[in-house]
């Protein structure tokens, strides 16, 4: 099942979304938030499929929540004002309803979100990049900017400097597809760029000031892989 987060602060809305969702088998409804900042709070600590989002809610709107969260769920914009839809796309929504919701322009939405989400993982090498498609884009990362993948249950966070990719994918994949001779396995959730290690300390690597824990099961493969003195 797709895990769906309704984000709206008109209670009868929000209500109507999740009547609308409880009779798709696919989906299921993990939480409605009425407020802005606990959306952004919620979804920096948790992952979900599809996000339906108003765009006008207290404290926050709609279209900021998009640019404070990492995570790229499938987003379906509900709107009263129907001059959001370039402004919509420009933030890589899936869709926008306009409001008052109708059940068969829901369905198509969904439907539409639902084509993406199963559409098979598409992560290719070329010789000093990797293509991978993440919210129904193509992204061009070169091998240097790649500081480390995480992995986040079905998925696998790509971290830049800059931003992050979350991407539909396994580890045991992923670490197929990576050229060994610039990232190494350190645990089962983290895969790093060997150029990119700053320090190396009991059972931790930094990397741009993050932490990673080493998988007592990669410390030797780990200590092959550097070049020691």
């Amino acid at each position: 099942m797709f895990k769906v987060l309704i984000v709206e602060d008109d209670i009868i809305t929000a209500e109507l979304i999740k009547q609308f969702a409880l009779k798709s088998p696919e989906l299921e409804v993990v939480k409605v938030i009425h407020d802005g900042i606990e959306a952004v709070e919620y979804l920096n600590r948790n992952l979900v499929d599809i996000l339906f989002l108003d765009v006008n809610l207290p404290n926050i709107n709609g279209l900021e929540i998009l640019e404070s969260i990492t995570a790229s769920p499938q987003i379906i914009l509900c709107t009263s004002d129907i001059n959001y839809g370039p402004q919509a796309f420009e933030n890589n929504a899936t869709d926008y309803i306009v409001k008052p919701l109708e059940y068969v322009r829901f369905l198509k939405s969904v439907n539409k979100a639902l084509q993406n989400l199963n559409e098979k993982p598409f992560i290719t090498v070329e010789h000093d990049n990797i293509f991978i498609k993440t919210n129904g884009r193509l992204v061009n990362l070169s091998f240097n900017d790649i500081l480390y993948v995480e992995a986040l249950s079905d998925y696998v966070n790509f971290c830049t400097k800059e931003k992050k990719y979350i991407v539909h994918s396994t580890m045991k994949d992923l670490e197929l597809k990576l050229p060994i001779s610039k990232f190494v396995r350190v645990h089962r959730s983290f895969i790093v760029n060997l150029n990119k290690i700053e320090i190396i300390e009991d059972s931790s690597i930094t990397i741009n000031k993050n932490y990673i824990s080493i998988g007592s099961t990669y410390k030797d493969a780990i200590n092959q892989r550097l070049n020691l003195l």
